[in-house]
């Protein structure tokens, strides 16, 4: 299905128009919805075939799919048939009827969005292979794709609120840990990225870093991200050994000393290939040298 392309030409058409004031919220709205339910939709459709709880769920999908792309084809022709009637008329036109398919489309995609959590609960208690399973290319980063996170406004104040209260402090040399939880494909990553790039938070933190941990399982590989990150000095070799790892933890130590500091770790997963008490070595080994920075500190995962 392609819903990425189908979102960017319903925002391309809302901020093109500016005579369809009354559908351009609609437009932008149903992209949201496209651009939401996205990620979800290429994780059941890695199971298919599969049930057909799976088959029905991207049948209904495509289905809306297809009638959001005709509904916009609807108004691009009603566009152009309003711009030969002159300004006024173009303008009532473009702000009929549509709009309130607009509205009641977005309805129909969220609710299908929400019917995507049984199906994802009950193949995971299945233990079936293509859910909670990290994609081979994924690769995320801080810049923030969307200048707004439709529908989880309060949820991004919230987890701001939390990073930049410093009355969670405790008396433990460990940074505190805010998490972000939920399925695979539910816009954890597009949350942290408002997040981190959000006003509030620049202020508050002298440095940050964000981390992409899917692949990563050597803690020199990600003591190097996390230097690379906040723009530390790039000169250590590559490798695993202790020596390299102690001389790229001391970097970091020293670069993050008495600063306040945010470290944004996305996609966190443990490795398959050790156990319990490795990876928590893994972590405590790599966490260890921001004991340096300074109260206020916090991690986000």
């Amino acid at each position: 299905m392609e819903i990425s392309s189908l979102a960017e030409r319903l925002l391309a058409h809302a901020d093109g128009d500016a005579s369809c004031s009354g559908a351009a919220g609609g437009l932008r709205d149903l992209a949201a919805a496209l651009l939401r339910i996205q990620p979800v939709a290429c994780g059941i459709e890695r199971r298919v075939p599969g049930g057909r709880d799976l088959t029905d769920w991207l049948l209904q999908l495509k289905d809306a799919v297809a009638e959001a792309d005709d509904l916009l084809d609807e108004l691009l022709r009603r566009r152009r048939r309003g711009s030969r009637l002159g300004p006024a008329l173009a303008s009532c036109v473009a702000r009929g009827k549509p709009s309130q398919e607009l509205k009641r489309l977005v309805g129909r995609i969220d609710r299908i969005h929400d019917g995507s959590e049984r199906l994802v609960d009950a193949a995971e208690e299945a233990g079936e292979a293509g859910f909670g399973v990290r994609s081979p290319n994924r690769v995320t980063g801080s810049v923030l794709a969307e200048r707004k996170v439709y529908g989880r406004d309060k949820e991004c104040g919230e987890i701001v609120s939390r990073l930049v209260d410093c009355a969670e402090e405790t008396c433990s040399s460990a940074l505190p840990i805010v998490a972000i939880v939920g399925h695979g494909g539910m816009g954890k990553t597009m949350v942290a990225q408002f997040v981190y790039n959000s006003e509030r938070v620049e202020q508050h933190f002298d440095l940050r870093a964000w981390v992409c941990v899917w692949d990563r399982s050597d803690a020199a590989e990600l003591t190097r991200e996390i230097l690379q990150s906040i723009g530390g000095p790039d000169d250590a070799l590559y490798g695993d050994s202790s020596a390299e790892l102690e001389i790229l933890q001391a970097k970091l130590e020293v670069l993050v000393r008495s600063k306040r500091f945010l470290l944004v770790l996305d996609d966190v997963w443990n490795d398959e290939g050790k156990n319990e008490l490795e990876n928590k070595d893994l972590w405590k080994q790599v966490l260890a040298p921001l004991g340096s920075a300074a109260s206020g500190s916090k991690i986000l995962i």
